[in-house]
């Protein structure tokens, strides 16, 4: 992970939180088209997702994962499907940084310590390595 920052609102509340990851692949096979949909990139299937963020917040010394609001039986997660980022050409190695915004209340969640794990898969179903964001204390109104 490069950076990583929390956004105070006017208020000094905390609004946003802002992660930059780098990431390099040797043979360049990033991201899916917007036709990948079947087979392990089908929905709720394995590789639907690409780039996957998971939330943990802490509780009397004890992380956890948050149980998304909206009474679906699975945890809060800010997983995402990366584009087609394969480059033309003989070379495929590709490198770059992803820029992911979350807001410091997600879905009205007010959690007071939280961090953030990071994963990505190719279009191999090869994985990364886990990546985690250092603990951070969220201010809120």
């Amino acid at each position: 992970m490069k950076d990583e920052f929390v956004v105070p609102t006017e208020n000094n509340f905390d609004s946003t939180l802002n992660f930059n990851v780098a990431y390099s692949d040797e043979n360049g096979d990033i991201g899916l088209q917007p036709w990948d949909t079947l087979g392990d990139f089908a929905y709720k299937k394995l590789a639907f997702y690409n780039f996957f963020c998971w939330i943990y917040f802490k509780t009397n010394g004890v992380w956890s994962k948050p149980l998304n609001p909206f009474g679906i039986n699975d945890t809060l997660q800010f997983h995402e499907r990366l584009p087609y980022l394969t480059p033309s050409g003989k070379h495929k190695k590709i490198q770059g940084d992803i820029l992911m915004t979350i807001p410091a209340r997600p879905y009205g969640l007010k959690l007071d310590t939280v961090k953030f794990e990071f994963l990505m898969m190719d279009r191999a179903l090869n994985r990364s390595n886990s990546l985690f964001s250092k603990e951070i204390r969220l201010k809120h109104p």
